[in-house]
């Protein structure tokens, strides 16, 4: 029987970037370029997440990448990355979510990418909203000036 976990043990820590580790077996590929386009455009917004038994990445993998890039060019962090006092920033984390077995942790890292690969888009409404911006800011959605 698989473990469940309750809302009351779900929470956001601000965690040491050195801290975190990736999941070794993520298969997911990241264009980090554009992460880095939507960090500068919009700041940190969404937490990685955290599986609290391994104490390893389940979510937010490029966007790890991204910041450890960052980081190593000594440029300054995204709005909403905090700088503790020893220099390190303070990445929001989703932590005390914890999986049955390593087998359905990575299951859920194939399924948190894949179900919002799998949602399509309204190709009209996209297009309104896409119109509705200037170009820099279409750019930094994803969307490349050909689409």
């Amino acid at each position: 029987m698989r473990r469940r976990t309750t809302v009351d043990e779900a929470h956001i820590e601000r965690v040491p970037l050195r801290a975190l580790r990736a999941w070794p077996r993520n298969p997911k590929q990241h264009d980090l370029a554009t992460i880095r386009r939507s960090f500068e455009r919009f700041g940190f917004i969404t937490p990685l997440v955290e599986d609290a038994t391994t104490r390893k990445l389940v979510a937010g993998h490029g966007r790890l990448e991204v910041l450890i890039q960052l980081r190593d060019a000594d440029e300054p962090p995204p709005n909403r990355i905090l700088v503790g006092e020893d220099g390190d920033w303070l990445v929001p984390v989703l932590r005390g979510i914890a999986f049955a077995d390593e087998r359905e942790a990575e299951a859920f890292i194939v399924a948190d990418n894949k179900t919002s690969e799998n949602g399509g888009w309204d190709d009209k409404l996209l297009a309104d909203v896409l119109g509705d911006l200037d170009l820099d800011d279409a750019i930094a959605t994803g969307f490349s000036e050909e689409e």
